[in-house]
């Protein structure tokens, strides 16, 4: 490789680049980072149009990928104990490599301290530094085993973090006996007990005790995990982010992210990757980035890409993937009390991303639409109304009134969380009405993340589960318990 050649194995691009197909047509990128919904042809003609195929890397943790079947989330995984977060991730593996992923930038290592954290969500694995190591080890073995290359996140942790690093730049104020007890714990065993682990991704934070300097930027958080013996790659989150381009240009992170010691750099979108490819070359030329420096980096690139050879994917066992995915999702609700089927009911859903059209209830969210199917099965008396997640007065008063013809009124509430959007709170109107309809209220089911349970009242009987994987029929098993 010529020295542009080389710099362009530490750049993963997005499909989202202007000029992907050129790019890795001229060899100045080395991965991709692919979205759900990616175009599989398009990939797989791009991977092997160099000497040096390309790295597809996405995250699995939205649920779904292109030709897949859905999963639950890692935090309902988790309900199933060590044996089923292996065979979560295994199974998740064998879909990915099936549709051209090599790797997963996952799982989350992230612990769950701050209940309220919008940088976590549903993603973490525990809410204990050992439980999420001993999960942790778990599905980084499934998805070994299932094909992929594996990089935990987001290094140092954004488990005590309350802001979403796509917003803002949280900083963890811990001591840093404290930090490398807990915080750091999950990644530590991982990354030099589990020869498994390819890599680990650095989260957009600050964490005082150690450095500063964002990660992202910062030497001395590269330098704790190698200080350990890890010699895999290390590479950032999005330079997308608003977080760390508060603080930084463009051309400052690409070219001071692999300064400070990562391997990889995950692109801006908004950046082309000739520009840069080009920041990186400047440094090179400049002095900055040294070839001794580059080389290191490039070794440990092609040492995990030459790993995949020794990898022997395992066919998609479609059936069986989801018996897998289906009894998670089972295991994973916290059921409250059975109620009455026969009563006259009113369902109120509160889903951010739905509809009514023509009288029927439509969604775009999956799983939405296997609950209305389940109402009209089941519950023989049983009426819709779909409300936003934060109603407005007008349709307060319309469930108040609907709910006053009803024997009893069973909430299906989302609480979803996602970059720039998420929350793990219910909204206040939201919780007034659910306050003001009590005394009728038969159940509320809370759909997505489960802490945003806190909110409610206490006596109010509470159904916890999430938004992914095929939760509504395993909600409405429990709901009813077979009472039709």
């Amino acid at each position: 490789m010529d020295i542009k050649e080389k710099l362009g194995q530490l750049l993963i691009s997005r499909p989202r680049a202007k000029d992907i197909e050129n790019s890795v047509r001229r060899g100045i990128v080395g991965g991709l980072y692919v979205p759900p919904n990616f175009d599989r042809a398009l990939v797989s003609e791009l991977k092997y149009s160099r000497d040096v195929p390309l790295l597809i890397a996405a995250d699995l943790e939205c649920g779904e990928l292109t030709d897949c079947i859905g999963w639950p989330c890692a935090m309902a995984a988790a309900q199933s104990g060590a044996d089923g977060v292996y065979k979560w991730a295994r199974a998740q593996a064998r879909e990915a490599r099936a549709v051209g992923v090599d790797a997963v930038f996952g799982p989350v290592f992230d612990v769950a301290f701050t209940r309220r954290g919008i940088a976590t969500g549903y993603r973490p694995l525990g809410q204990t530094p050992d439980e999420v190591a001993s999960l942790g080890y778990e599905a980084v073995r499934g998805y070994q085993d299932g094909g992929l290359l594996t990089f935990c996140k987001h290094f140092p942790g954004f488990g005590r973090a309350e802001d979403d690093a796509h917003i803002s730049l949280s900083s963890i104020g811990v001591s840093k006996e404290e930090f490398l007890s807990e915080d750091y714990l999950p990644y530590a065993r991982s990354a030099y007990q589990d020869p498994c682990l390819s890599g680990v991704m650095t989260g957009h934070i600050s964490i005082p005790c150690i450095d500063n300097v964002p990660s992202p930027m910062s030497r001395k958080v590269v330098d704790v995990l190698r200080s350990g013996g890890f010699d895999g790659l290390i590479m950032t989150d999005s330079l997308a982010m608003k977080s760390i381009q508060f603080y930084y240009t463009e051309k400052q992170l690409y070219v001071g992210a692999l300064k400070a010691g990562h391997d990889m750099i995950l692109a801006d979108y908004n950046t082309s990757d000739e520009e840069g490819a080009e920041w990186l070359y400047e440094a090179y030329r400049d002095g900055v980035l040294t070839e001794d420096e580059i080389d290191e980096k490039v070794a440990r690139v092609l040492r995990a890409k030459r790993r995949l050879s020794e990898f022997a994917p395992e066919k998609p066992d479609y059936e069986g993937d989801k018996k897998v995915f289906d009894l998670i999702s089972e295991n994973s609700i916290k059921a409250g009390k059975t109620i009455d089927s026969k009563k006259k009911t009113l369902f109120v859903i509160a889903d951010e991303m739905g509809d009514n059209v023509s009288g029927e209830v439509a969604f775009s969210s999956r799983g939405a639409e296997e609950i209305s199917r389940r109402i009209k099965s089941d519950f023989v008396n049983g009426e819709i109304m779909l409300i936003d997640i934060c109603p407005s007065a007008d349709k307060i008063a319309d469930v108040l009134l609907e709910g006053l013809h009803c024997d009893q009124v069973v909430f299906i509430v989302h609480a979803p969380v996602k970059a720039y959007a998420g929350t793990a709170h219910f909204h206040k109107p939201m919780i007034s009405l659910i306050e003001g309809m009590k005394r009728r209220t038969a159940a509320v089911c809370v759909w997505g993340n489960a802490f945003a349970a806190d909110d409610l009242p206490k006596d109010v009987n509470t159904f916890i589960c999430y938004d992914f994987g095929n939760f509504a029929n395993s909600l409405f098993d429990k709901l009813t318990d077979g009472n039709k």
